[in-house]
């Protein structure tokens, strides 16, 4: 990934942040049109970088590091011995690695990693975005696929009551995208566990895989294939970065 690339990914971050691109523009002392332009691949220079790095009061050279999305959920880990707080449910950690790239076996068995540090959850975190805990299942995810979004040895809570994929057109799905609200879902394609934003597409009735990463090409598959092949173990609810 380039340095344009990572200038790219970091200000779709600073647009969800801010809440429109047409503010960024205003703050900027920039055309909407031009951001627009540079989200779909026109290349930002240093200048509108640095601009974009002062008016947010960001460090030098913020814009040249890939950044990654402040989930902001309610997660931590405490040692065995701290015991659980009021209102909060332990989630254990599986020995199941969801691929974000690569290939991987597609046998699964929620096995507990023995030893594991298990991750602490809010309960009412958890009522409001309508999970039972003993639905709640913690993974690793691996590869680079959907970087910056998840990256290499994060984990993922996935719900996996949640199996359902939304039905979207072409054009809402590329605005969500853009928005970075396209859901995630783990999934089994026939031997290969997957980690992207998945959905159908209802112009062409066909399921789609989705990558962040523009390196990876979207996967679109039959429905008739889907059925018979593609598994939807869960949507991913939670992504943490590498426990210390």
């Amino acid at each position: 990934m380039d340095v344009f690339e990572i200038r790219r990914n970091n200000l779709k971050l600073l647009t969800v942040k801010r809440g429109s691109k047409t503010q960024l523009a205003h703050d900027t002392n920039t055309a909407a049109a031009w951001i627009s332009q540079i989200l779909a691949g026109a290349h930002m220079g240093d200048d509108f970088a640095r601009r974009i790095e002062e008016t947010r009061q960001l460090p030098r050279g913020w814009m040249d590091v890939l950044q990654s999305i402040d989930m902001g959920q309610p997660v931590m880990v405490l040692a065995p011995e701290d015991g659980i707080p009021e209102g909060f449910v332990a989630i254990k950690e599986y020995d199941v690695r969801f691929s974000c790239g690569a290939t991987a076996n597609a046998e699964l068995g929620f096995d507990e990693i023995e030893g594991g540090t298990p991750a602490i959850y809010k309960k009412q975190w958890l009522k409001e975005i309508q999970a039972r805990p003993e639905a709640l299942k913690r993974f690793k995810a691996t590869g680079t696929s959907m970087m910056p979004v998840i990256r290499h040895d994060w984990r993922i809570a996935v719900d996996t009551d949640k199996t359902e994929l939304p039905r979207w057109t072409t054009q809402e799905a590329d605005y969500l995208f853009e928005q970075f609200d396209l859901s995630i879902y783990c999934i089994i394609d026939d031997d290969t566990r997957k980690t992207k934003y998945a959905y159908i597409d209802s112009d062409t009735n066909e399921l789609v895989l989705r990558s962040h990463n523009s390196q990876f090409k979207t996967e679109r598959y039959s429905m008739e294939y889907a059925h018979d092949y593609i598994r939807v173990v869960g949507k991913v609810v939670e992504i943490s970065g590498v426990p210390t």
